[in-house]
């Protein structure tokens, strides 16, 4: 975002976090995690921000702070450009559609998310807000939850943070990697909460942001984890979610983890992990089918992923594979893969050298029945663009969380690409 200039001031993005710097000076006078991650423009003497997950936001340039003026939720997609503004109408575009909303209207502020009104948590927070004594009713509440979340019935969570700070924020599996959801605060009171819906035997990921520092700890949750989407995060269960069979590993024979160098045509020299199938080094004879993932981070230490095999084999609900991870050969990993020549490179080395490596160094079902290709992130992009590019390779590819970041040429070029007798695999989402 281009910083904006008003009275004086200078109002900019540093992350997700936005700014307000005195322009003389250069020292900041203020930063808000409000409205949210987005691109924002002046009109008159408001700043309308369009945030990446979908929301118009008027608010006020003032010097003494952010202030939220109204804001209306346009999209349930992302949205990438800025908003655009002609005769008193927005124009906005997310990945897949095109609004236009007055200046007035229907847009107003929203108090709605978090709270769930009827609850036995809500209830209690009403509590809370009529009583003269507040914190003795907070602290009777918090010694009589044992678990937290606090869980309501089979279907309601209630995040709760205490703290003097200004703000605190909430992301999770439910708000999506990137987006912070402001948390409510109990009028005179440090207790801050959070409340939401989830499927009775959901299982949720989350950490708290307080202020503008992120990955905050919850000091009443003792189940932390480092989550590929969330670094140092906690999770909890739902009252009907049960621990996954697979990642208790196998009891009998396990399958091998064997970092592998792989020289490109370039020279380049690459790591590749491979997994190998039990029975893989007992069994000379038998050749095994290849799964191949594309921006698979850590998936043997934070993804289990040869302990999830291992499991599933012996319980005879896969067939043995060898799975490759696939390096992104590039620098600055599946993030530098933009730009049609970095991608074709990318398939290029993928399909006309990792590939046949593969088949020589192991013993593999050399046809197109025996490729599976995964990716997830920009991954299960690079997994579609190459499974669509070389349709022969594959015969199935499963794309998960993939961003296109791609221009109407990159899409007409995977309709259009390359067709082979087999014609394109079979993909799982």
């Amino acid at each position: 975002m281009v910083p904006i200039h008003h009275d004086g001031i200078l109002f900019g993005y540093r992350g997700r976090i936005i700014n307000a710097l005195d322009a003389a000076s250069g020292e900041r006078i203020w930063r808000s995690r409000e409205p949210g991650d987005g691109l924002a423009m002046v009109i008159d003497d408001r700043m309308v921000t369009v945030t990446k997950e979908g929301k118009l936001v008027v608010s006020a340039l003032w010097r003494e702070g952010y202030q939220e003026v109204a804001s209306l939720q346009v999209f349930d997609d992302i949205v990438r450009p800025p908003a655009a503004f002609a005769n008193g109408l927005f124009y906005i575009r997310s990945m897949s559609e095109i609004a236009c909303d007055g200046a007035t209207g229907s847009m107003q502020a929203d108090a709605s998310q978090g709270h769930i009104p009827g609850s036995a948590f809500a209830e209690f927070v009403d509590r809370v807000a009529k009583t003269q004594k507040k914190q003795q009713v907070i602290e009777r509440f918090l010694s009589d939850n044992e678990r937290f979340p606090v869980i309501g019935g089979n279907s309601l969570a209630h995040f709760i943070y205490t703290s003097d700070a200004d703000e605190v924020s909430i992301t999770g599996d439910h708000t999506g990697r990137r987006i912070n959801r402001l948390m409510h605060r109990v009028e005179g009171t440090d207790l801050f909460y959070y409340s939401s819906r989830f499927e009775p035997d959901a299982r949720i990921t989350y950490h708290f942001n307080v202020d503008v520092q992120n990955n905050v700890v919850d000091p009443r949750n003792p189940h932390e984890i480092n989550s590929l989407s969330f670094r140092k995060a906690f999770w909890f269960g739902m009252p009907r979610w049960t621990p996954s069979d697979h990642l208790g590993g196998a009891e009998g024979e396990k399958g091998r983890v064997i970092p592998t160098d792989f020289v490109d045509a370039r020279g380049d020299s690459h790591k590749v992990q491979v997994y190998m199938p039990p029975g893989y080094h007992t069994s000379p004879e038998t050749r095994y089918p290849v799964i191949y993932l594309n921006d698979a981070r850590r998936p043997f230490t934070t993804g289990k992923l040869d302990v999830s095999m291992d499991y599933l084999v012996e319980q005879g609900q896969v067939t043995p594979s060898i799975s490759v991870v696939v390096p992104s050969f590039a620098a600055g990993g599946y993030n530098a893969l933009v730009g049609a020549a970095r991608r074709d490179v990318y398939v290029k080395t993928f399909a006309d050298e990792l590939i046949p490596f593969i088949a020589r160094e192991l013993r593999t079902i050399q046809r197109r029945e025996g490729r599976a290709n995964y990716g997830t992130g920009r991954g299960g992009f690079m997994a579609t663009y190459a499974s669509f590019e070389g349709p022969d390779l594959f015969s199935e590819i499963a794309p998960s969380s993939r961003p296109t970041g791609t221009t109407q040429t990159t899409l007409n070029r995977l309709s259009s690409s390359r067709r082979r007798p087999h014609g394109h695999p079979t993909v799982s989402t």
